[in-house]
């Protein structure tokens, strides 16, 4: 063999030795070796050298279990509980509906509770529904779709995840005439808007039908189980899920399109007042009066329902811009001969 033979194999075996080498080490970086999970050692809380008594004093009193729930309740905010949501009181004096009608034309419906009885079928073209305080449990599904049905006139999509032992409904509204124009509808929601109406009030502002204003719901949208021989601890075992958007509303609830900051007890105040029979027209004031009206009662104001107010206004003001369509002028009639 030739000098020249011996040093074209001698370079031919150390590339070869290079590749192999190099497959080997990106294999052992892609997937380094590890301990499987089951077969690794459990913390050991009694571990002093791990968990000495002056930096995690108390540990001692929490069991693994416990800790397990508590850490699974972190990745998992709102599944895991330690008392499930609970419906918020009623407010003062309730009415189930009320119906009025705003300045420029605009409708105004209040619910509390929803009934194929008392569901009126609104006919005006700017609606404001107010849903505020509107809480009900998951056995009102088919109650809160034919609210819906009646007041949009559009069936909410829905999806229900795990066990929801909801009451489906069994027939739809009737639709809307046909010859009824374009309807602008603006929802009050609040924090105490809750139940299986925020997943279709969700799905309803996602499709175009509807425009939510006020402050996100609370995410009262799941059904809560004890866990078995875990005292104190509740886990989701179902949801209801807009179709539109298929994500899950516990603890985040549905978020308006219009976000209005005010106060708790300022949102109370106002909704109170028209509780005790006072007319919600009186809500739209200016919440900036004149110095002369210097009276707490004189500056009540409804922030939320202002706002909804003023969209439909902006809408019809909108509206009105708009150049009908233009109407051929008559032909003149030609003379019989």
């Amino acid at each position: 063999m030739g000098m020249r033979t011996h040093r074209k194999l001698m370079r031919l075996l150390s590339t070869i030795l290079f590749l192999v080498l190099a497959v080997d080490a990106a294999q052992g970086y892609a997937a380094p070796k590890s301990t499987p999970p089951e077969t690794q050692p459990r913390l050991n809380l009694a571990d002093r050298s791990l968990f000495p008594p002056e930096l995690y004093p108390g540990l001692e009193l929490h069991s693994p279990d416990d800790l397990l729930l508590a850490g699974l309740a972190a990745q998992y905010p709102g599944r895991i509980v330690r008392t499930p949501p609970s419906q918020p009181p009623p407010p003062l004096r309730p009415r189930d509906v009320l119906k009025t009608t705003l300045p420029k034309g605009v409708e105004y419906i209040r619910f509390r509770t929803g009934t194929r009885e008392n569901t009126p079928t609104p006919t005006a073209r700017f609606l404001i529904v107010d849903l505020r305080y509107f809480a009900t449990g998951a056995d009102s599904l088919a109650t809160c779709v034919r609210l819906c049905e009646s007041l949009t006139g559009s069936t909410p999509q829905y999806s229900l995840v795990g066990d929801y032992p909801a009451d489906k409904p069994k027939e739809a509204a009737a639709p809307p005439p046909k010859d009824n124009p374009a309807r602008h509808i603006v929802v009050l929601v609040n924090h105490n808007t809750s139940g299986p109406i925020e997943a279709l009030l969700a799905d309803l502002q996602a499709r175009g039908k509807i425009i939510l204003v006020g402050t996100p719901t609370p995410g009262h949208t799941a059904i809560f189980a004890p866990l078995k021989n875990h005292a104190g601890w509740w886990r989701v075992t179902g949801e209801i899920q807009p179709a539109t958007n298929p994500l899950s509303l516990v603890g985040t609830g549905a978020i308006p399109r219009m976000r209005v900051q005010v106060a708790p007890d300022v949102a109370m105040l106002a909704w109170q007042r028209v509780e005790n029979g006072s007319d919600p027209r009186a809500l739209l004031r200016d919440p900036f009066p004149a110095a002369r009206e210097d009276t707490a009662t004189e500056r009540i104001s409804d922030p939320i329902l202002r706002r909804g107010h003023d969209i439909l206004v902006a809408l019809q003001v909108m509206g009105d811009n708009v150049a009908p369509p233009a109407t051929p002028a008559p032909q003149p009639k030609k003379p019989s001969s």
